[in-house]
């Protein structure tokens, strides 16, 4: 945009139907503020508040809308049957498919056995913070916090050693991409056992297969 009037009218506009709903930094909306009322406002004064609108939608709203309904139905929809009847044979492949674990999920949640998926889910995306960073440390915490402490809703039940361990390296910020791994395997052998074998025996699985083609 380059018309001196255009942009202005952009601005006038932005005020009125967008500001009240944005979230944006008080620095980037001041920089638009400066500009609102000159003869020909700079249209890089939107540079700040566009990279944070970004972040948010990539960081937030993004991950929420690939597990909304609408996304899922639409991933359903692609899945051929041949894929998701490798799960009967192929743990992994189910915990691999964003569709499986879906309705495995559904499963775990009827048996009250829902946190070891959640928290398995919640290791996926701790292996993708930089490994030793500041953003792994406060997801580890994080992550510590809500399966780990006892008497908390989504607490998983480890071997005492493995918590004590965890829980060291935690507190002395001990934290990097293996931090998990013996956490993980475990919860997986537990998946692996009674609830898949009766997870494929269930309704929810036939159904879905019944449903693709």
């Amino acid at each position: 945009m380059t018309d001196p009037a255009e942009k202005s009218k952009f601005i006038k506009d932005f005020f009125v139907h967008i500001s009240p709903g944005i979230n944006i930094s008080s620095v980037a909306m001041k920089a638009i503020q400066q500009q609102e009322g000159k003869a020909d406002p700079d249209s890089k004064c939107f540079d700040q508040g566009s990279k944070e609108v970004t972040k948010l939608l990539e960081n937030d709203q993004f991950p929420r809308f690939r597990r909304s309904d609408v996304y899922l139905k639409y991933l359903e929809a692609l899945l051929p049957r041949s894929y998701a009847e490798r799960w009967e044979t192929n743990f992994q492949a189910l915990l691999g498919n964003q569709i499986g674990r879906h309705y495995f999920r559904r499963f775990l949640r009827e048996i009250h056995a829902e946190e070891n998926l959640k928290f398995w889910e919640a290791v996926v995306e701790f292996h993708t913070q930089p490994d030793r960073s500041v953003a792994m440390q406060n997801m580890a915490r994080s992550i510590f916090q809500e399966y780990f402490t006892e008497g908390t809703p989504n607490e998983i039940f480890l071997p005492y050693g493995m918590r004590e361990m965890i829980a060291r390296k935690v507190k002395n910020k001990e934290v990097d991409m293996t931090l998990f791994d013996g956490a993980t395997k475990h919860i997986e052998e537990i998946l692996k056992n009674d609830p898949y074998v009766r997870f494929l025996q269930s309704k929810e699985y036939r159904d879905l297969l019944d449903r693709l083609k």
